[in-house]
This record gives C-alpha cells, sequence and structure tokens, in this order.
C-alpha cells in the first residue's frame, strides 16, 4: 500500500535488501569493476576487511534498459589478474542458468559498447482502451520527467488502444516499458502479459499493470513489475514510472546519486 492509502505493488526485486546499482556513468569503467567475469564475479578492490563468505542478496541494475538482475552472492578474497591487486568481490551464485547466461551477455555487450547506456529518449507504451486515461498518461508523463530531469534523457509516451495494437507496435520500436489496463476488450491484459512473457523479445521488458480490479496479487503472480490501482495518483505513478525505467532501486533519487561507488557502498553495508 502507498502512503496515499491507494493500492501500489512492486515486485520483490525492486526492493531488495541489498543493491548494486551501476550508473550509466560507471558503465564506461565496468571493465575496473568486473573480473573474471565467465566465472560470474564482480571485483572489488578495497582494504576494508569484510566479512568472508557473507550470503547477500543481491539486485543488480544495469543501465541496458532491461529489469534488474536477481541473485544471490558472498564476499571472497581474490586478486585482480589484470594489476595484480588484492581485494574483496562478491561471487555471484544464479538460481537459473538462463539467467546467469543473460546477466553475462548484458555485461559483454556494455563492456563492448554495444548499448546505448544513455538514449536521447526513452519510450513508453501505454495500452489502454479508455481513450481519456491513455490520453492524460501520454500528456502528463513526458511533462513530469522532464520537470525531473530536464538536462537527462527525455520520455515519450506512445498509445495503444488495444492489447492487439500494442503488440503490432511491439515489433517496431525498442520500448523500455508498458503500462497496461486489465479489462480490455478481445485480448485481455493478463491475456496480453502472459504473452510478453512468453516471447523471448519481450520477457524482460517492465510492465506496470494499472487497473480498478483487485487484480494486484494475480497480475504480480504473472510476473509484472508493479501494479497500481486506478484512481491514479500522478505523483505516484510518476514515481512508480520512475522506478522502472531508470533501473533504481526504491530509494529517493538523490541517495542514488550520492554514491560514488554503489557496489562498494552494497558491501560495506553487508559488514554492518
Amino acid at each position: 500500500m502507498s502512503e496515499g492509502g491507494a493500492e501500489r505493488r512492486m515486485h520483490p526485486r525492486y526492493t531488495a535488501p541489498y543493491r548494486v546499482v551501476i550508473s550509466a556513468a560507471e558503465a564506461r569503467q565496468l571493465n575496473t569493476l568486473t573480473d573474471d567475469v565467465s566465472a560470474r564475479g564482480l571485483f572489488l578492490a578495497t582494504s576494508r576487511d569484510l566479512p568472508l563468505d557473507r550470503p547477500l542478496d543481491l539486485t543488480l541494475y544495469l543501465p541496458d534498459g532491461k529489469r534488474a538482475v536477481r541473485c544471490t552472492g558472498r564476499i571472497v578474497r581474490r586478486a585482480s589478474p589484470s594489476e595484480q591487486r588484492v581485494g574483496y568481490g562478491v561471487q555471484l551464485e544464479f538460481a537459473e542458468a538462463e539467467v546467469a547466461v543473460d546477466y553475462l551477455d548484458r555485461i559483454n555487450a556494455l563492456q563492448r559498447g554495444e548499448v546505448d547506456i544513455e538514449p536521447a529518449c526513452f519510450y513508453a507504451l501505454v495500452v489502454e482502451d479508455n481513450e481519456v486515461v491513455r490520453t492524460l498518461l501520454a500528456r502528463s508523463l513526458p511533462k513530469l520527467w522532464q520537470q525531473r530531469f530536464p538536462r537527462g534523457p527525455q520520455l515519450a509516451v506512445e498509445v495503444a488502444e488495444s492489447g492487439e495494437r500494442a503488440l503490432e507496435m511491439l515489433t517496431g520500436r525498442e520500448y523500455r516499458l508498458i503500462i497496461t489496463d486489465i479489462f480490455m476488450p478481445n485480448l485481455d491484459g493478463r491475456v496480453f502479459l502472459a504473452t510478453l512473457r512468453r516471447d523471448p523479445r519481450w520477457r524482460s521488458l517492465p510492465v506496470l499493470v494499472i487497473s480498478a480490479g483487485e487484480v494486484g496479487e494475480e497480475v504480480m503472480a504473472q510476473d509484472a513489475d508493479a501494479f497500481m490501482r486506478k484512481p491514479l495518483r500522478l505523483a505516484e505513478l510518476f514515481q512508480t514510472v520512475h522506478f522502472l525505467l531508470a533501473g533504481r532501486p526504491a530509494e529517493p533519487a538523490a541517495e542514488v546519486a550520492e554514491a560514488a561507488l554503489p557496489l562498494e557502498t552494497a558491501v560495506r553495508g553487508a559488514a554492518k
């Protein structure tokens, strides 16, 4: 539940107790933060004593527009082969091999510079059969985003009046976020969500479900990233959109920006 009383649910991957946030600026230095990627490890050079083998519940946020990666990890003592430095690392452990392979592919693409980590514009798609609601979202969200981030990538919102139309539009543009209603004619929103999660092209695309019905628990079980119940409050809606689009944990943006080395911050927090 949100503070205003309206129902809002966020997937646990956005509220993990420990978070590794790799910002766009730090993505340029991934080679200095990662070590032995084939072994799924993150190297951290630090002189601070950390508890070895301490289990961590981690969320890895990468600036490539996809959903965060959930995994566990443990702190290990290790050396950096390239510079012969001794420090600490976080050995990542994934529950599923498919998730591990996807993470490695994303890391490698970032290191090779094949991912546009600072796009000129984020594209979001609103799927809503109510013309008033979809028009309101298409006009208000970009304005709020521009006010919040006047110098950063902007937000463009496109609309689809049905799930069928949304699937057609998905084949023509790379969207960073889907906002969808549930109760729509022909292709129900639950079927639309299930279609996205079955298709490897859109399986990791963040989806925010909005509905006047009591379907929050149901759609979260279908792997929606977030649910908000109508009537919507624009401030809360924008906050949720920001979490999902920017790949940020549910914390004030200023706190995230102040962390020069989020990986080190996360591991230091585990030592307390």
